[in-house]
């Protein structure tokens, strides 16, 4: 029965796609299209559920359900004449491949494998590591049980983050509408979506770049990394982070490629989504808009007018509303960042600790020398990271890093190498993707872009 669910956001985020991109949706891979779709559906989904329990206090499975299909009827009204008038062709233009070839064939066999590698590396912690079921499943359990969703930010729940956003918890309260079972199979099985989901997207989309080469080779080795899997199926929100940062940057290539205002919107879109995963989704969604928008009010041969950041705002307004709600009227104050930022932490010592622990990480065999790949890939190209066509990407990677640089060497709260050993490979398998991603771009972008 959860298939209804997954399936209904789906719809959702297909129609949303269509809304949004309307043509220019046939840019973008067929197979890449269902895996935004579903992401994206999930995440929208996961919103207004969010919202019936601002309104409700409480789990109503029949007012959840009837609000998300509502929102499906509604998307449908507003995209009848993109249907009747056949700018997009339901069906045909929502199937991965128009016309089959015998070798898609080969690519759903490696598919199903990999999925299938995935479900058994999943079985082997079923409900997550233990402080991803603290943080994410047992809110989600709250969310379900409980007379008031507001149990969640009691000091009972003091050492799982009450502050973080719920956009997993919620895509997982969502699913289980159309569930009469355990929980616990909701969780392994949206996560495993998000690992495969992302990599899938990532393969499809160097794919484009160049067919049955070095870009699909690097997605394909990432996708396969037993590290990747294995962390991407821990059930954190990382692989969430993961996927929506991906599509976040690939969208911004686009719009940089087509100069097509249209690409803002569904950026716009998912940057709000993005907010609503965690803390560091929060952080990126706004160095992002930032970076974006004055890249458009700065560049002078921005075709779109100034006018594009309006829409820019306007879709990210739409999603973001929700995480300024939980974040300034629900969610309380995060007391484990700013609060313990001291400049008296900024010492060599702190920055030797760091530094060794990012050498030692990016070279361990788990990771199957992925890392030495990328930053030889980046590296290689490095005079090309602030060309017109990369500078958006390159800026955000600075200021991302910079930042979470600045929280480990300043934040004084917790030993420093616990903090490190349990949190850094989380953060370099988020950023691995869209790393993976700049760097094929960076490679195959042209070599004497005009600057801004």
């Amino acid at each position: 029965m959860i298939t209804i669910g997954y399936f209904l956001s789906f719809l959702l985020g297909r129609l949303t796609l269509d809304r949004c991109l309307k043509e220019n949706v046939r840019l973008l891979h067929p197979c890449a299209a269902a895996l935004l779709a579903l992401v994206s559906g999930l995440g929208l989904s996961a919103l207004l559920t969010f919202l019936t329990f601002v309104v409700l206090d409480s789990f109503h499975r029949p007012v959840i359900i009837l609000v998300n299909i509502s929102a499906i009827i509604i998307f449908l009204f507003f995209n009848r004449n993109l249907y009747i008038q056949k700018t997009i062709i339901p069906i045909t233009d929502w199937l991965p491949w128009t016309k089959f070839r015998w070798f898609h064939f080969l690519y759903i066999l490696l598919g199903v494998f990999i999925v299938g590698v995935a479900y058994v590396i999943a079985l082997t912690h079923p409900y997550g590591e233990w402080d991803a079921w603290a943080i994410w499943n047992l809110k989600t359990r709250f969310l379900i049980v409980s007379d008031s969703w507001n149990l969640i930010f009691t000091d009972l729940h003091y050492h799982t983050h009450p502050d973080y956003p719920l956009l997993l918890p919620f895509i997982n309260t969502w699913i289980y509408c159309f569930s009469a079972d355990n929980l616990h199979p909701i969780p392994m099985v949206t996560n495993i979506i998000f690992v495969i989901g992302c990599g899938g997207f990532l393969c499809c989309t160097l794919y484009q770049i160049r067919k049955f080469s070095f870009p699909f080779l690097m997605g394909l080795i990432m996708f396969t990394t037993p590290s990747y899997l294995y962390l991407g199926t821990f059930q954190y929100a990382d692989s969430l982070i993961a996927f929506f940062l991906l599509i976040n940057l690939y969208f911004i290539t686009m719009f940089q490629k087509t100069k097509d205002a249209s690409w803002l919107n569904i950026l716009g879109l998912s940057l709000g989504l993005t907010a609503f995963v965690k803390n560091e989704g929060l952080l990126m969604a706004l160095i992002l808009m930032f970076v974006v928008s004055v890249y458009i009010l700065i560049d002078k041969n921005n075709r779109v007018g100034k006018s594009a950041v309006k829409h820019l705002l306007f879709t990210f307004l739409i999603t973001f509303i929700p995480v300024l709600i939980f974040k300034v009227f629900i969610a309380p104050p995060n007391d484990d960042i700013l609060p313990n930022i001291n400049t008296s932490n900024f010492t060599a010592e702190r920055f030797q600790i760091l530094y060794n622990a990012v050498i030692t990480e990016i070279f361990h065999e788990k990771w199957c020398y992925m890392w030495i790949v990328v930053l030889a890939l980046l590296i290689s190209r490095i005079w090309r990271a602030f060309n017109r066509e990369n500078i958006i990407l390159s800026i955000f990677f600075i200021i991302y890093s910079s930042a979470i640089v600045c929280i480990y060497v300043l934040n004084g709260k917790a030993d420093l190498s616990w903090w490190l050993e349990t949190s850094l490979s989380r953060i370099l398998f988020s950023l691995l993707p869209a790393l993976v991603f700049f760097g094929v771009h960076l490679h195959y972008s042209k070599q004497r872009g005009a600057h801004v």
